[in-house]
């Protein structure tokens, strides 16, 4: 049975944090899914508050908004909900719905500046939450993996009562549901966005994961070699990173087109549509909203060859012999890429080498309509199994 052949189901969203890709994702099931969508959400601060209080906020609202008989078919929570707590405390008449928990991210293996720093209290929050669902839905393939992966060696370093197949648990109820893209974003896919300089984008949140230091280093050894282009360092500005930023737009002043927090999606939009390149330099990324999007809008993305990245944009044998996505993820090698580029522009007026699709092959999947048919049937599938 398709999702279409079957009744539509009441989901209940349960969102901790609503904001950012949270609140972008669960906009998106509301509006785009064939099920009909409660959602009980709270605002978007002070997330290690939100993690430690929403499953008893929750657990007291909830028979608020289902005061009778009537009840979800299914639960849905993001990792920013202790689950495991969540259902010891919500009502009895709840405890046999299932539950997908979706993770965005999680904090056993989101990066600290010292690894002393990190605080394990909420890595161990997400595992639990892991555990106690139903089905777990990560974004990507790398983010199961890395998280997977990081649950086993912290439980090799307890010092006791270490628990076996705790991974192999999470992972056999585990499915893959990426982050969505805006179709509109696609934009004379293939083109030279104008006459001049190649443009070059960089389109992070300002923290420190997202090393802009060696962005920044790799752009001073192209204007050494004499290489023009124009610069475009869009996100939000953060407690810890602003230094560097700050340095930064000074010292390539004259090469600015755009800098800082953009007021609208339309502002957003037409940077990225105004981009030659996209650049990553992140050393943490469990998707890559940022370059998928870039792609959508005709920018050629240049990104290292690490975290989700080669997921995402997975090179096959149409890209035998055309100028490669990734670089090895030093300062000197992203320096040669972002030369070769302009030296690709001049010669060929287009980075996609006579393929003008190619990089909309590598993100259709992400489309939003996909991406809400996905979930609606690994809706179903988990409503049969109950």
């Amino acid at each position: 049975m398709t999702v279409k052949d079957s009744a539509p189901m009441n989901i209940l969203a349960l969102e901790p944090y609503y904001g950012g890709s949270h609140k972008i994702f669960l906009d998106h099931l509301v509006a785009g899914s064939v099920h009909s969508w409660e959602v009980m959400s709270l605002p978007p601060r002070k997330w290690k508050w939100r993690m430690m209080h929403s499953a008893w906020t929750f657990s007291e609202e909830i028979s608020n908004l289902y005061p009778d008989e009537t009840l979800p078919d299914i639960i849905f929570c993001t990792d920013m909900l202790n689950l495991a707590e969540f259902k010891g405390l919500m009502p009895a008449r709840f405890a046999d719905i299932p539950i997908v928990a979706y993770f965005h991210e999680n904090q056993l293996t989101y990066p600290t500046h010292y690894e002393k720093a990190r605080d394990r209290y909420f890595g161990w929050i997400n595992v639990t939450t892991a555990l106690a669902a139903d089905s777990v839905w990560f974004n990507s393939e790398y983010h199961r993996s890395s998280f997977l992966d990081a649950v086993t060696y912290r439980i090799k370093k307890a010092p006791d009562c270490r628990p076996a197949n705790l991974a192999d648990k999470i992972r056999a109820k585990s499915i893959i549901i990426p982050q969505g893209i805006e179709k509109r974003l696609l934009r004379n896919e293939g083109r030279r966005h104008s006459a001049g300089p190649l443009r070059i984008l960089w389109a992070a949140r300002w923290e420190f994961d997202k090393n802009p230091g060696d962005f920044f280093d790799a752009l001073r050894i192209v204007r050494e070699r004499g290489i023009d282009f124009r610069l475009s360092v869009v996100g939000g500005k953060t407690r810890g990173e602003n230094e560097i930023f700050d340095r930064a737009e000074k010292e390539f002043a004259d090469y600015i087109d755009h800098w800082g927090f953009l007021d609208s999606s339309e502002e957003y939009e037409q940077v990225l549509a105004e981009s030659d390149i996209s650049v990553s330099t992140a050393i943490h990324e469990f998707f890559g909203i940022s370059i998928a999007e870039s792609v959508a809008a005709g920018s050629f993305p240049v990104v290292p060859e690490r975290l989700a990245y080669p997921e995402v944009l997975k090179e096959d044998h149409r890209d035998a012999g055309k100028e490669s996505f990734f670089y090895n993820g030093s300062i000197e090698e992203l320096a040669l890429k972002i030369e070769r580029c302009s030296d690709l522009l001049k010669d060929e007026q287009s980075l996609w080498q006579g393929d003008p699709l190619r990089g909309i092959r590598k993100i259709k999947k992400f489309y939003w309509e996909k991406v809400t048919d996905a979930v609606d049937q690994a809706l179903e599938n988990m409503k049969s199994c109950y």
